[in-house]
């Protein structure tokens, strides 16, 4: 049972991280210096009490058992802490296959198709990007070429490949509670877009319409922050990032501090 005494707001991180990385840990310093406790906690641990602020800003390794992270978080929730982004927004961005929602909704994404794994062998996969439904950090990100299909046990997300990537990069609009905010620029060292395979990474000024795109893939959506990740040329909208997002703070100037005094401010409502 959680206990009724101080609450916190808790980033929680993976077992490879259980400190965060240095933007986490300075945004966690951001925090305790508005006066409000913030520390780090690896998901499926006890330590969460009633009125505690879940930020699942570090969990790097949910995709390895995302039932079981869903799992815990439904269990706190229901015990009284605050998830954010909220558990619904979690649930419906977790599974890839809700850029197929998009496309029904008309917001132009990069051409995807879901494929269930006992018919990926039967595929022509050659020049294809191949993706897990689940995933993050790149993990799984192939070209067809080099596809181990029993990689791929939820099946996988078949998209073509954009050439643009390797010169254009992929643009990054970051938005907070509603807002857009500010956007950066990754260029991939080969054509993954992920810093775990070597990426560039840079503030660039957005165009109208890059916002705009961005804008319509959130519509509907509840969050304290999210992250549209879109290629230029063409238009498209490659992901959604709305569990772990980086949100890149050295990118807009008080970036930071915007970002915390929302959180906060989220925070103080039902403390």
């Amino acid at each position: 049972m959680l206990s009724k005494s101080k609450s916190k707001i808790h980033i929680l991180t993976s077992a490879n991280y259980p400190k965060g990385n240095e933007d986490l840990r300075a945004l966690c310093g951001a925090v305790r210096e508005r006066g409000v406790e913030c520390g780090f906690l690896l998901w499926g641990e006890s330590g969460v009490r009633e009125g505690d602020m879940l930020l699942a800003l570090g969990v790097w390794d949910y995709a390895k058992d995302y039932k079981k992270f869903l799992t815990w978080l439904e269990e706190m929730q229901t015990l009284g802490a605050r998830i954010f982004n909220p558990l619904l927004t979690i649930k419906n961005n977790i599974d890839k296959r809700y850029l197929l929602e998009l496309e029904q909704r008309g917001i132009p994404i990069v051409p995807s198709e879901f494929v269930e794994s006992r018919d990926l062998a039967k595929r022509d996969l050659a020049g294809k990007v191949i993706k897990p439904p689940v995933g993050q950090s790149g993990v799984g990100v192939e070209r067809g070429e080099r596809v181990e299909l029993l990689a791929y046990p939820l099946g996988a997300i078949v998209q073509p490949f954009i050439p643009s990537i390797q010169e254009r990069g992929e643009v990054c609009l970051v938005f907070f509670g509603g807002e857009f905010r500010y956007s950066i620029l990754r260029k991939p060292k080969e054509w993954r877009a992920n810093s775990s395979y070597g990426v560039s990474v840079s503030a660039i000024t957005p165009q109208k319409e890059w916002i705009e795109l961005g804008e319509r893939a959130l519509e509907g959506v509840e969050y304290l922050y999210a992250r549209v990740d879109i290629f230029i040329e063409p238009l498209l909208v490659s992901e959604v990032e709305l569990i772990e997002p980086a949100l890149y703070f050295f990118a807009h100037q008080g970036a930071m501090q915007e970002f915390v005094g929302r959180l906060i401010q989220r925070f103080v409502q039902k403390c």
